[in-house]
Protein backbone atom coordinates (compact mmCIF):
# COMPACT_ATOMS: atom_id res chain seq x y z
CA UNK A 1 0.00 0.00 0.00
CA UNK A 2 1.63 3.28 -1.10
CA UNK A 3 2.03 6.08 1.44
CA UNK A 4 -0.37 9.00 1.60
CA UNK A 5 1.43 12.15 0.44
CA UNK A 6 0.58 15.39 2.26
CA UNK A 7 2.22 18.79 2.84
CA UNK A 8 3.98 19.14 6.16
CA UNK A 9 2.18 22.42 6.92
CA UNK A 10 -1.10 20.53 7.37
CA UNK A 11 0.07 18.49 10.36
CA UNK A 12 -2.18 18.41 13.44
CA UNK A 13 -0.18 16.02 15.66
CA UNK A 14 -1.72 13.76 18.28
CA UNK A 15 0.46 12.92 21.28
CA UNK A 16 0.17 9.27 22.36
CA UNK A 17 2.89 9.43 25.00
CA UNK A 18 5.42 11.94 26.34
CA UNK A 19 7.87 11.10 29.09
CA UNK A 20 11.46 10.71 30.22
CA UNK A 21 13.24 7.43 29.63
CA UNK A 22 16.65 6.32 30.87
CA UNK A 23 18.80 3.88 28.92
CA UNK A 24 21.17 2.11 31.35
CA UNK A 25 24.72 1.47 30.28
CA UNK A 26 25.47 -2.18 29.61
CA UNK A 27 21.80 -2.93 28.91
CA UNK A 28 21.07 -1.65 25.39
CA UNK A 29 17.59 -1.36 24.00
CA UNK A 30 16.90 -4.24 21.59
CA UNK A 31 16.14 -3.39 17.97
CA UNK A 32 12.40 -2.78 17.81
CA UNK A 33 9.81 -1.34 15.42
CA UNK A 34 6.86 0.83 16.51
CA UNK A 35 3.42 1.22 14.99
CA UNK A 36 3.37 4.96 15.74
CA UNK A 37 6.03 7.64 15.22
CA UNK A 38 8.76 8.27 17.80
CA UNK A 39 10.67 11.44 18.66
CA UNK A 40 13.78 11.15 20.85
CA UNK A 41 15.55 14.17 22.36
CA UNK A 42 18.84 13.57 24.16
CA UNK A 43 19.21 15.13 27.62
CA UNK A 44 22.73 13.69 28.09
CA UNK A 45 25.79 12.81 26.05
CA UNK A 46 27.31 9.36 25.51
CA UNK A 47 24.56 7.60 23.55
CA UNK A 48 24.08 6.28 20.05
CA UNK A 49 20.93 5.43 18.15
CA UNK A 50 20.68 2.76 15.49
CA UNK A 51 17.98 3.47 12.92
CA UNK A 52 17.53 0.86 10.19
CA UNK A 53 21.11 0.10 9.06
CA UNK A 54 22.73 3.36 10.26
CA UNK A 55 24.11 4.44 13.63
CA UNK A 56 24.30 8.05 14.88
CA UNK A 57 25.71 9.74 17.99
CA UNK A 58 23.14 11.27 20.34
CA UNK A 59 24.75 14.07 22.30
CA UNK A 60 22.84 16.45 24.53
CA UNK A 61 20.44 18.43 22.38
CA UNK A 62 20.42 15.93 19.50
CA UNK A 63 17.12 14.79 18.07
CA UNK A 64 15.95 11.73 16.15
CA UNK A 65 12.52 11.30 14.60
CA UNK A 66 11.67 7.73 13.59
CA UNK A 67 8.59 7.01 11.50
CA UNK A 68 6.32 4.06 12.24
CA UNK A 69 7.62 0.84 10.74
CA UNK A 70 11.30 1.85 10.93
CA UNK A 71 13.44 -0.25 13.32
CA UNK A 72 15.53 1.55 15.94
CA UNK A 73 17.52 0.95 19.13
CA UNK A 74 19.32 3.24 21.59
CA UNK A 75 22.50 2.33 23.44
CA UNK A 76 24.26 4.11 26.32
CA UNK A 77 28.02 4.14 25.83
CA UNK A 78 29.73 5.07 29.13
CA UNK A 79 26.95 6.00 31.53
CA UNK A 80 23.18 5.97 31.89
CA UNK A 81 21.59 8.45 29.50
CA UNK A 82 18.24 10.21 29.66
CA UNK A 83 15.91 11.11 26.81
CA UNK A 84 12.57 12.77 26.35
CA UNK A 85 10.52 10.39 24.22
CA UNK A 86 7.31 11.28 22.40
CA UNK A 87 5.03 8.84 20.58
CA UNK A 88 2.67 10.54 18.17
CA UNK A 89 0.68 10.68 14.93
CA UNK A 90 1.13 13.52 12.44
CA UNK A 91 -2.54 13.71 11.47
CA UNK A 92 -5.90 12.98 13.10
CA UNK A 93 -7.19 9.50 12.41
CA UNK A 94 -9.58 6.90 13.76
CA UNK A 95 -7.07 5.29 16.14
CA UNK A 96 -7.00 8.11 18.69
CA UNK A 97 -9.68 7.07 21.16
CA UNK A 98 -7.13 7.21 24.00
CA UNK A 99 -3.68 8.85 24.07
CA UNK A 100 -1.69 5.69 24.73
CA UNK A 101 1.47 4.47 23.00
CA UNK A 102 1.15 1.53 20.68
CA UNK A 103 3.12 -1.68 21.27
CA UNK A 104 6.48 -2.38 19.66
CA UNK A 105 7.59 -5.54 17.94
CA UNK A 106 10.71 -7.16 16.55
CA UNK A 107 11.38 -5.93 12.98
CA UNK A 108 10.73 -9.32 11.45
CA UNK A 109 7.30 -9.57 13.11
CA UNK A 110 6.00 -6.17 12.00
CA UNK A 111 2.51 -6.22 10.50
CA UNK A 112 2.55 -3.19 8.20
CA UNK A 113 -1.23 -3.17 7.87
CA UNK A 114 -1.35 -2.12 11.53
CA UNK A 115 0.77 1.01 11.06
CA UNK A 116 -1.18 4.00 12.32
CA UNK A 117 0.14 6.21 9.51
CA UNK A 118 1.93 5.31 6.31
CA UNK A 119 2.72 8.77 5.00
CA UNK A 120 5.15 10.77 2.91
CA UNK A 121 5.55 14.53 2.76
CA UNK A 122 5.49 16.68 -0.36
CA UNK A 123 8.70 18.36 0.80
CA UNK A 124 10.52 15.01 0.61
CA UNK A 125 11.22 14.69 4.33
CA UNK A 126 11.67 11.28 5.99
CA UNK A 127 12.09 9.50 2.67
CA UNK A 128 14.33 6.99 4.50
CA UNK A 129 11.85 6.59 7.35
CA UNK A 130 13.68 8.85 9.81
CA UNK A 131 15.78 11.96 10.36
CA UNK A 132 18.69 12.45 12.75
CA UNK A 133 19.55 16.03 13.70
CA UNK A 134 22.72 16.60 15.73
CA UNK A 135 23.61 19.70 17.69
CA UNK A 136 22.07 21.92 20.29
CA UNK A 137 18.37 21.89 19.52
CA UNK A 138 16.22 24.42 21.36
CA UNK A 139 13.40 22.05 22.19
CA UNK A 140 13.92 21.50 25.90
CA UNK A 141 11.36 23.99 27.31
CA UNK A 142 8.62 22.86 24.90
CA UNK A 143 9.30 19.17 25.45
CA UNK A 144 9.41 19.54 29.23
CA UNK A 145 6.07 21.34 29.09
CA UNK A 146 4.73 18.62 26.81
CA UNK A 147 5.75 15.91 29.30
CA UNK A 148 4.14 17.86 32.15
CA UNK A 149 0.88 18.33 30.23
CA UNK A 150 0.75 14.65 29.30
CA UNK A 151 1.45 13.52 32.87
CA UNK A 152 -0.97 15.90 34.62
CA UNK A 153 -3.80 15.48 32.09
CA UNK A 154 -5.59 18.63 33.21
CA UNK A 155 -8.47 20.21 31.32
CA UNK A 156 -7.61 20.96 27.67
CA UNK A 157 -4.41 18.94 27.93
CA UNK A 158 -5.10 17.46 24.48
CA UNK A 159 -5.04 20.91 22.90
CA UNK A 160 -1.96 21.84 24.91
CA UNK A 161 -0.01 18.74 23.93
CA UNK A 162 -0.96 19.23 20.28
CA UNK A 163 0.23 22.85 20.37
CA UNK A 164 3.53 22.04 22.08
CA UNK A 165 4.23 19.08 19.80
CA UNK A 166 3.44 21.25 16.77
CA UNK A 167 6.02 23.78 17.97
CA UNK A 168 8.65 21.04 18.22
CA UNK A 169 7.86 19.54 14.82
CA UNK A 170 7.79 22.98 13.19
CA UNK A 171 11.24 23.66 14.63
CA UNK A 172 12.47 20.41 13.12
CA UNK A 173 10.81 21.34 9.81
CA UNK A 174 12.63 24.67 9.75
CA UNK A 175 15.93 22.96 10.46
CA UNK A 176 15.32 20.53 7.61
CA UNK A 177 14.48 23.41 5.28
CA UNK A 178 17.87 24.97 5.93
CA UNK A 179 19.51 23.18 3.05
CA UNK A 180 22.00 26.00 2.51
CA UNK A 181 25.55 25.16 3.68
CA UNK A 182 25.63 25.67 7.43
CA UNK A 183 28.51 27.45 9.08
CA UNK A 184 26.20 27.65 12.05
CA UNK A 185 22.46 27.25 12.40
CA UNK A 186 22.58 29.85 15.18
CA UNK A 187 24.28 32.33 12.83
CA UNK A 188 21.30 32.12 10.46
CA UNK A 189 18.95 32.80 13.35
CA UNK A 190 21.19 35.70 14.37
CA UNK A 191 20.58 37.30 10.97
CA UNK A 192 16.82 37.32 11.56
CA UNK A 193 17.39 38.66 15.07
CA UNK A 194 19.58 41.42 13.63
CA UNK A 195 16.95 42.36 11.06
CA UNK A 196 14.27 42.44 13.76
CA UNK A 197 16.42 44.80 15.85
CA UNK A 198 17.31 47.13 12.95
CA UNK A 199 14.26 46.99 10.66
CA UNK A 200 13.64 50.73 11.05
CA UNK A 201 17.02 51.47 9.47
CA UNK A 202 17.67 51.49 5.69
CA UNK A 203 19.04 47.93 5.72
CA UNK A 204 20.42 46.33 2.57
CA UNK A 205 21.86 42.94 1.72
CA UNK A 206 25.31 44.53 1.78
CA UNK A 207 24.83 46.00 5.28
CA UNK A 208 23.91 42.60 6.69
CA UNK A 209 26.59 40.81 4.69
CA UNK A 210 29.27 43.06 6.14
CA UNK A 211 27.94 42.51 9.65
CA UNK A 212 27.99 38.69 9.36
CA UNK A 213 30.80 38.29 6.79
CA UNK A 214 28.64 36.71 4.10
CA UNK A 215 28.24 37.50 0.43
CA UNK A 216 25.22 39.85 -0.12
CA UNK A 217 23.48 37.31 -2.37
CA UNK A 218 23.93 34.64 0.29
CA UNK A 219 22.20 36.83 2.89
CA UNK A 220 19.13 37.06 0.70
CA UNK A 221 19.31 33.29 0.13
CA UNK A 222 19.34 32.66 3.89
CA UNK A 223 16.38 34.97 4.51
CA UNK A 224 14.46 33.35 1.65
CA UNK A 225 15.11 29.87 3.01
CA UNK A 226 14.12 30.75 6.56
CA UNK A 227 11.06 32.91 5.85
CA UNK A 228 9.96 32.25 2.26
CA UNK A 229 10.39 35.96 1.51
CA UNK A 230 13.15 38.03 -0.03
CA UNK A 231 15.01 40.36 2.34
CA UNK A 232 13.12 43.36 0.90
CA UNK A 233 9.70 41.77 1.36
CA UNK A 234 10.63 40.45 4.80
CA UNK A 235 11.71 43.93 5.91
CA UNK A 236 8.45 45.42 4.64
CA UNK A 237 6.49 42.74 6.49
CA UNK A 238 8.27 43.59 9.76
CA UNK A 239 7.71 47.30 9.22
CA UNK A 240 4.00 46.91 8.54
CA UNK A 241 3.66 44.66 11.58
CA UNK A 242 5.34 47.26 13.81
CA UNK A 243 3.28 50.05 12.24
CA UNK A 244 0.13 48.09 13.05
CA UNK A 245 1.24 47.80 16.69
CA UNK A 246 1.85 51.57 16.86
CA UNK A 247 -1.50 52.35 15.25
CA UNK A 248 -3.24 50.17 17.82
CA UNK A 249 -1.25 51.60 20.73
CA UNK A 250 -1.82 55.33 20.58
CA UNK A 251 -2.27 58.50 18.63
CA UNK A 252 1.19 58.96 17.11
CA UNK A 253 0.97 60.84 13.82
CA UNK A 254 1.03 58.83 10.60
CA UNK A 255 4.20 60.60 9.46
CA UNK A 256 5.95 59.75 12.74
CA UNK A 257 4.85 56.12 12.52
CA UNK A 258 6.21 55.97 8.97
CA UNK A 259 9.56 57.33 10.16
CA UNK A 260 9.66 55.07 13.24
CA UNK A 261 9.13 51.96 11.13
CA UNK A 262 11.73 52.66 8.47
CA UNK A 263 9.64 54.33 5.76
CA UNK A 264 11.38 57.47 4.52
CA UNK A 265 8.23 58.69 2.76
CA UNK A 266 4.89 58.91 4.59
CA UNK A 267 2.92 58.74 1.33
CA UNK A 268 4.65 55.52 0.32
CA UNK A 269 3.99 54.13 3.79
CA UNK A 270 0.29 54.94 3.47
CA UNK A 271 0.06 53.39 0.01
CA UNK A 272 1.92 50.22 1.01
CA UNK A 273 -0.03 49.84 4.26
CA UNK A 274 -3.30 50.11 2.34
CA UNK A 275 -2.07 47.52 -0.18
CA UNK A 276 -1.23 45.08 2.64
CA UNK A 277 -4.10 45.70 5.05
CA UNK A 278 -6.82 46.93 2.72
CA UNK A 279 -7.36 50.35 4.31
CA UNK A 280 -5.22 53.40 4.99
CA UNK A 281 -3.40 53.74 8.34
CA UNK A 282 -5.78 56.46 9.54
CA UNK A 283 -8.85 54.42 8.60
CA UNK A 284 -7.38 51.34 10.26
CA UNK A 285 -6.96 53.28 13.50
CA UNK A 286 -10.45 54.74 13.24
CA UNK A 287 -9.33 58.34 12.96
CA UNK A 288 -12.25 60.69 12.40
CA UNK A 289 -13.36 64.20 13.12
CA UNK A 290 -16.84 64.43 14.66
CA UNK A 291 -19.26 66.52 12.64
CA UNK A 292 -20.45 69.78 14.17
CA UNK A 293 -24.06 69.45 15.19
Amino acid sequence: MPPIIRPFQEIAPFCRFAGRIVIPTGNPMPLRTAYDHRLFFALDDHAVIQIADSTYPMQQGSCALVLSGTPYAIQAKDMDVAFIAVNFDFFPNGHQATPTPLPMTAPGLLNRSRLVEHISFEEGFFSEGYVHLPGQFRLTPWLESLVSEYERAELLHGQQTRSLLTLCLNHIFRRLMQSVPQRSVDAHQDILDFIAAHYCEPLTNRDIAERFHYHPNYVNHIVQKQTGLSLHRYLLRLRIHRATELLLSGSESISNIARMTGFSDANYFTQYFKMCVGVSPSTFRGDHTPKEG
